[in-house]
């Protein structure tokens, strides 16, 4: 009986023990596998490469291979993960791993690209370079020869309208350069008007100097000069037109084309102002002064002024430096140096401009200086006026005082 009892208490300690190392085993597996897993998570996160991801994914397969046998195990120990998921986690940061990657090899890619394409530019760029000096040597020698070329065309303008003119003279009998045309004289006007083409050479070099003024920038002289020529082009137009009209009138032929000659001069005239206007605009511009469209006296008064108004009201808000630039940009380097001296007497001559307006411009500029520029001299003469009128208040004044010599006469004695 007692040995029974020792028998059964050896085999109580030694199944009692045998659990224990089960679960201590157990124990160590789950602990093990989860050292492991953090191991592959580290891995995962300390790769460089594409080549260094390869080998964790044999690492995760081996990892998985070691521990299938337990999966019911750690199923039981990881809770609320389990075998499965904890590799679909493993798997999920090593493709998002793989994608970094994945997305700087295409940088490094598109880097490589674009440095290739920067060196191209600069090397296109350094061409241009060279090709803009080259033609900016040619396009001096272009420029003079564009010159001579404008000179020339407008040279043989000018003879083609005198000719044309002589043309139209010629047709004028003595007899109706004082009265009325006879008959056959009105007659004979048709016939050589027709035979010569005159209708047609009449438009086509009303046509032609339109073209011209629109081909090009002109300068006070040059409109002047083709004022003129179409002023007098257009009388000598005059004394023949309305007959040719009463001619083609009476025998029922189309005044269309006389009519079109009339618009043509017109067209002419306007060409010829409108010009006018567009050259100043383009002196503002070409000063970087940014104007408003105008096209008349009044237009350009009031878009002038009005410019001096904003820049008036506006110098407190802007630096001075950005301030005086603009007052210089606008009169020193444009109003001073080319509107003034070569513009305004040709519009004043034309009545094209009033006086007036003139003078409301130069007012609106003496302002603006003295906006930019307060202190100057103007304040001085304020001030010496000042001083002088309180002098001469001075000594209207004050009392004349009495001498000593006037005093001891008019004691009592």
């Amino acid at each position: 009986m007692k040995n029974k009892i020792i028998v059964s208490i050896i085999l109580f300690h030694f199944l009692f023990g045998m659990n224990l190392l089960l679960a201590q085993s157990d124990f160590e597996i789950v602990e093990n596998f989860k050292k492991r897993v953090s191991q592959v998570e580290q891995h995962i996160k300390d790769a460089d490469s594409l080549a260094e991801l390869a080998k964790i994914d044999r690492e995760i397969e081996k990892l998985r291979s070691d521990f299938i046998p337990n999966e019911e195990l750690l199923n039981r120990s990881l809770y609320p993960n389990n075998f499965d998921k904890t590799f679909r986690n493993l798997r999920e940061a090593y493709q998002l791993r793989e994608n970094d990657f994945t997305q700087i090899d295409v940088l490094a890619t598109e880097v490589t690209g674009l440095r290739v394409e920067v060196d191209t530019l600069r090397r296109r760029n350094n061409e241009l370079t060279l090709q803009f000096e080259e033609l900016g040597q040619q396009t001096s020698a272009r420029i003079g020869e564009l010159e001579k070329t404008i000179a020339r065309l407008n040279s043989s303008l000018k003879k083609r309208d005198q000719i044309v003119m002589n043309m139209i003279d010629s047709m004028l009998t003595p007899s109706g350069s004082d009265g009325e045309l006879s008959p056959k004289e009105k007659q004979q006007l048709l016939s050589e008007a027709e035979q010569n083409n005159v209708l047609y050479h009449i438009k086509r070099a009303v046509n032609d100097n339109i073209r011209f003024i629109n081909a090009t920038e002109l300068q006070p002289d040059d409109i002047e000069e083709l004022r003129n020529r179409q002023q007098n082009f257009f009388r000598i137009w005059g004394s023949v037109g309305p007959t040719m009209v009463e001619l083609y009138a009476a025998r029922g032929k189309s005044t269309n084309e006389l009519k079109e000659i009339d618009e043509a001069f017109s067209r002419w005239h306007n060409e010829l102002n409108r010009e006018v206007w567009v050259s100043i605009r383009s002196k503002f511009a070409g000063n970087n002064v940014k104007l408003q469209n105008f096209s008349s006296g009044e237009e350009f008064t009031a878009v002038i002024t009005n410019y001096i108004g904003d820049e008036i009201r506006n110098a407190n808000t802007r630096g001075n430096d950005e301030t005086e630039a603009t007052y210089n940009r606008f009169v020193d380097s444009t109003w001073y140096s080319g509107i003034n001296s070569e513009w305004l007497p040709f519009l004043l001559d034309n009545n094209m401009l009033d006086e007036k307006d003139k003078d409301t411009i130069e007012v609106m500029i003496a302002s603006w200086k003295d906006t930019v520029y307060p202190g100057g001299i103007n304040w001085l003469y304020i001030v010496i006026a000042v001083v002088v009128i309180a002098l001469i208040i001075f000594f209207f004044t004050r009392k004349p005082q009495k001498t000593t010599e006037t005093i001891i006469s008019s004691e009592p004695s």
